[in-house]
């Protein structure tokens, strides 16, 4: 019986033993030493580095202590996850100096340096870090705290990216003179249809006429408001046109303005469709534009989406430790802005212009006529020596300011108006019937049945002639439109 007591007696010590012995499955586990040994904790802190490099988080929980631990491997990996977003992702390289390394009792201290490359910051370090351990009879381990992620981040000091939009750059025409520019002045013209200065019918004509929009379009929307204590946007005017026609507006229409600075379009946004316009980051386009700060306006369309990496420049960031309050407790890496490209066109500004309100002209004065059946129609002025595009127009048009997101405009209803097709044949406003669509000649091909007319030597230049032919289309399978 005492023998068998005795042997259990072993059995237990031997247990017990082997419960205190190191944990060798464990990452980082030293063998057990009579005393701490400064290298083993060299190689800990080196895995632990590493496995931040591989952003190996769990790994990294392993090899903390245990008073460490105090902090859940769930809020642990977090920290990490929120301090690789802030920077944007960034590959990660360390250095130790063991040979510098201090070793005090159960505690050591070593330096290292720490090297990121951020696709927003690029290549930026934080020299001369430390990192201790703790020495246990289980090994070295990390004494780990939020402050290895940066010196700063404790007491609720945030880490921050932030970033600084360069000044977009402008389009000019052929002669200098802006076509599309930031931080401009753009003022809402904002009518008022409870009463007229003079005639309603004389205030939907300038406007129709200013904002070359469709007469029919601008009655049929604010006859039946007449009378009513009502407001509603009409349009928008850069300073230009502001200082120059807003009197003819005045004088028919009792109109209020507002102001705000932006992008801003001249002449309410000429060549609209070739120009084309700036709007939010399309949400499902995000990727497309890494290192963009958040609200910024990128080109969505024509010669502005085409040019957007030019006309953007880019962004300057700044990686940041703050506290709650604001207050700025470290600068860690600051990437500055890299200037935007201007874009010169061949289009003459005031020929364009021109060019516009001639055939929203032509449209309004033939509304009662063909003017009702037309889908549209596209005019170009070129230098025929050069093939210089001088102007370049597609009717109908549309206001661009509808897709900017700092407007007063109802967007919705505009963009959906503007981005659909009126009827079968027509396409959207935002279609550049010059480049996108294929139409008959018509009377253009009259100038070709001229001059072989003239060259045949039947027919003089200054002769009259009347055609009293007619075409019957249906012997050959033409059919009417309307």
């Amino acid at each position: 019986m005492t023998r068998t007591r005795f042997m259990l007696t072993i059995l237990l010590s031997a247990l017990l033993f082997s419960a205190c012995a190191p944990d060798s499955t464990t990452p980082g586990a030293s063998a057990p030493t009579a005393a701490p040994v400064l290298s083993d904790a060299c190689g800990v802190a080196d895995q632990f580095l590493k496995a931040w490099e591989a952003n190996d988080y769990a790994t990294m929980y392993g090899l903390t202590s245990a008073k460490s631990k105090q902090t859940s491997q769930s809020q642990f990996t977090t920290s990490y996850q929120n301090a690789d977003k802030q920077m944007a992702a960034p590959t990660k390289s360390h250095t130790l100096d063991c040979d510098t390394a201090q070793l005090q009792g159960t505690t050591a201290a070593i330096t290292y340096n720490m090297a990121f490359d951020s696709p927003a910051l690029g290549q930026f370090s934080d020299p001369k870090r430390t990192i201790r351990l703790v020495w246990s009879p289980r090994g070295w381990a990390v004494a780990w705290s939020t402050m290895d992620i940066f010196e700063g981040i404790a007491g609720g000091a945030v880490l921050s990216l932030n970033y600084t939009s360069a000044t977009r750059g402008t389009i000019y025409d052929r002669n200098d003179k802006p076509i599309a520019q930031d931080n401009q002045l753009l003022y809402s013209a904002i009518l008022s249809t409870q009463a007229y200065p003079k005639k309603p019918d004389d205030c939907f004509i300038e406007i129709a006429y200013l904002f070359k929009r469709k007469l029919t379009e601008v009655t049929t929307e604010l006859k039946g408001l007449t009378g009513l204590q009502y407001t509603i946007v009409v349009g928008h005017m850069d300073q230009a046109t502001y200082d120059a026609r807003h009197g003819e507006l005045d004088a028919v229409c009792k109109v209020n303005y507002t102001q705000h600075k932006t992008r801003v379009y001249f002449g309410n946004g000429l060549a609209a469709q070739t120009i084309g316009y700036v709007g939010d980051i399309p949400a499902d386009r995000a990727d497309k534009y890494p290192g963009y700060p958040a609200g910024a306006l990128v080109g969505l369309d024509g010669l502005e989406q085409v040019y957007e990496k030019q006309l953007a420049g880019t962004s300057g960031a700044s990686l940041t430790i703050r506290l709650p309050n604001g207050t700025l407790l470290r600068t860690i890496a600051a990437q500055p802005t890299k200037p935007a490209q201007d874009v010169k066109l061949t289009i003459d500004r005031d020929l364009q212009a021109a060019t516009e309100q001639a055939i929203s002209d032509a449209y309004n004065a033939a509304a009662p006529n063909w003017a009702q059946f037309s889908t549209g129609a596209a005019a170009i002025v070129m230098n025929v020596h050069t093939g210089e595009i001088l102007a370049i127009a597609s009717y109908p048009t549309f206001d661009v300011d509808v897709f900017n997101p700092s407007d007063d405009l109802d967007r919705v209803k505009l963009i959906n108006r503007i981005s659909s097709k009126q009827n079968q044949y027509a396409q959207a406003a935002t279609t550049n019937l010059v480049t996108s669509e294929y139409s008959p000649l018509g009377s253009v091909f009259k100038i070709v049945s001229m001059a072989a007319a003239a060259d045949s030597g039947t027919f003089k230049l200054d002769q009259t002639y009347t055609c009293t032919g007619k075409w019957y289309g249906a012997d050959f399978k033409d059919s009417l439109l309307f």
